[in-house]
């Protein structure tokens, strides 16, 4: 279950309206997106390090900071 979905079930929106259907698969679309976008950062970064992934929790925590903490 992705979190898109979980999300869904949680508000209780499985029988819901086209308008929202469309809202959810623009979600789960951007979602996709985000998904595909860390893991593009995450090769990248192996990469530079010439396939050293020893940091690759760190690398993690400090995109996922960067790109979606808008604090």
């Amino acid at each position: 279950m992705t979190s898109i979905e979980w999300l869904i079930e949680k508000l209780g929106w499985n029988n819901r309206s086209d308008a929202i259907n469309r809202i959810v698969d623009e979600a789960k679309e951007m979602h996709k997106k985000e998904h595909g976008d860390t893991w593009d950062a995450a090769l990248l970064q192996g990469s530079k390090r010439a396939g050293n992934f020893m940091r690759a929790y760190e690398d993690f925590d400090e995109y996922y900071q960067e790109t979606f903490k808008k604090d």
